[in-house]
């Protein structure tokens, strides 16, 4: 009977590879960077005694959940991690680089679809009886005339290329006040 569980913890490490190793320890480092978040990315000196406590548990948690996922134990993947060799740690690193490659381009492509322009409703009016006309020539910006300020009014008229006169109580732009002779000079 012993045998036959050593047997199984033996297989089930040499079931590991470095492409599921990869998988798992990527997965991993993604549930220990939530477990820092919940903790607000603190240091663990930071920390109260009670915060760690409760920090290392989560991460524990979280590890412990990851492996459950992919049905390795623990303690397979402790002998798994102790006997690798330096090819496995190359091939898993390498594969670990590649998931990061895949998984960036996927974020991108999200993004991308996330960009893409949607066909957006327009509505011309609140109802056929109501209709709002937001431009009454085709081309022509519209016009604001109510309850505004005469520099405004100057403002908008500069942009359609209009020329009016400057607004009332406002000195000529044209002409710059000329400086007061002696000014700034102190005997």
């Amino acid at each position: 009977m012993l045998l036959t569980i050593a047997l199984a913890a033996l297989l089930s490490a040499d079931d590991l590879n470095p492409q599921t190793a990869a998988v798992i320890s990527r997965e991993q480092d993604k549930a220990q960077a939530k477990v820092a978040e919940k903790y607000g990315n603190k240091k663990p000196s930071e920390l109260s005694q009670e915060e760690r406590r409760e920090m290392i548990k989560d991460q524990a948690e979280a590890d412990k959940a990851v492996l459950d996922k992919h049905g390795v134990d623990a303690r397979d993947w402790a002998r798994y991690e102790m006997r690798q060799g330096r090819g496995e740690r190359g091939a898993q690193q390498q594969a670990e680089k590649a998931l990061a490659e895949k998984e960036k381009e996927a974020e991108a492509e999200k993004a991308k679809a996330a960009k893409e322009p949607r066909e957006i409703p327009i509505q011309k009016g609140f109802n056929d009886q109501n209709p709002v006309v937001l431009e009454e020539k085709e081309g022509a910006l519209p016009r604001v005339d109510t309850n505004l300020p005469p520099d405004a009014v100057a403002d908008q008229d500069a942009t359609r290329g209009e020329v009016s006169g400057p607004p009332s109580g406002a000195k000529d732009a044209a002409k710059p006040e000329a400086p007061k002779k002696g000014a700034g000079k102190h005997k």
